[in-house]
């Protein structure tokens, strides 16, 4: 199978580019820049230059969309805008005259009013139910992927449990909200291999929503209590220092849904926790 993919040097994206390869997929990577690491193992067009990667590769089949651009210091609004909504959407109109039949987009769970970020997710995914029923002149399936809180090994830095798990282990002090909010964490070879699944399934036409997390949600205090512990840090960790923004939403995946597309996840929240603490260890 030949798939297109945007974000593919993103956190999931990179890594979903693997995990595919590894299965004998070919692959082809839209990059905002050329990483050499990459297109060492794919083949790598530029953002700007995407007609260029349709018209030369013609028996595409899938679209895979795992950009993503997150409010935070130093992003551009029109950042935001173009990563999670106009240039997806670009790409996806063009579908039309191509041989894709299937698009997965990783949207996310949280909801639509929360920030830019997830409003401008939100829009690509009523985009694409549109795209579906109105647009396509064959016969396309869009799954549209509820993506919970993700982490693992190898995550940005400026995330928050990268965040957490590298204060513990550093004996540092953290200051936090009341952490009541209840979020599902899910562990990132559980989603590569549950993406991986949507791109193979070759039974499912039309636009479907899919959730994808564990089903599991503790409270984001239970989760950094836990850490605490697993760590055997020294930190003191000041719930309620922070305050709450002005939405916190719980979130939780469907496991009625996820099971309805075959997607089971294999590692619980605290396993998974305790392979983050295991490798912040090792490279700390």
């Amino acid at each position: 199978m030949k798939i297109l993919i945007l974000g593919a040097t993103g956190y999931v994206g990179r890594r979903l580019v693997k995990a595919l390869v590894s299965k004998g997929h070919e692959v082809i990577a839209l990059v905002r820049s050329m990483d050499i690491e990459l297109c060492e193992y794919v083949r790598c067009y530029t953002t700007e230059d995407f007609k260029s990667a349709l018209i030369e590769n013609k028996d595409i089949t899938t679209l895979v969309n795992a950009a993503g651009v997150y409010e935070k210091n130093g992003i551009d609004i029109d950042d935001i805008l173009d990563g999670n909504l106009t240039f997806p959407l670009k790409v996806m109109l063009y579908t039309r005259d191509t041989k894709i039949n299937k698009i997965v987009n990783v949207a996310t769970s949280l909801p639509e009013n929360l920030n830019l970020y997830t409003i401008s997710k939100k829009k690509l995914s009523e985009f694409g139910q549109w795209i579906v029923d109105y647009y396509s002149n064959h016969d396309m399936c869009f799954f549209n992927v509820l993506l919970e809180n993700f982490y693992g090994e190898g995550e940005p830095e400026n995330r928050f449990l990268s965040y957490v798990t590298k204060s513990l282990i550093e004996g540092t002090d953290i200051d936090m909200t009341t952490g009541e909010q209840k979020r599902d964490f899910i562990y990132i070879t559980d989603v590569i291999d549950g993406l991986v699944h949507l791109v193979e399934k070759d039974d499912q036409k039309g636009y479907a929503e899919v959730d994808l997390g564990t089903g599991v949600a503790p409270s984001v205090r239970e989760i950094v209590e836990y850490l605490h512990k697993v760590s055997c840090s020294e930190s003191k960790i000041n719930f309620g220092a922070v305050p709450k923004r002005k939405i916190e939403p719980d979130s939780v995946a469907d496991v009625e849904n996820m099971r309805k597309f075959g997607i089971f996840p294999k590692i619980g929240w605290k396993d998974g926790m305790k392979k983050l603490v295991a490798y912040r260890k090792e490279i700390q």
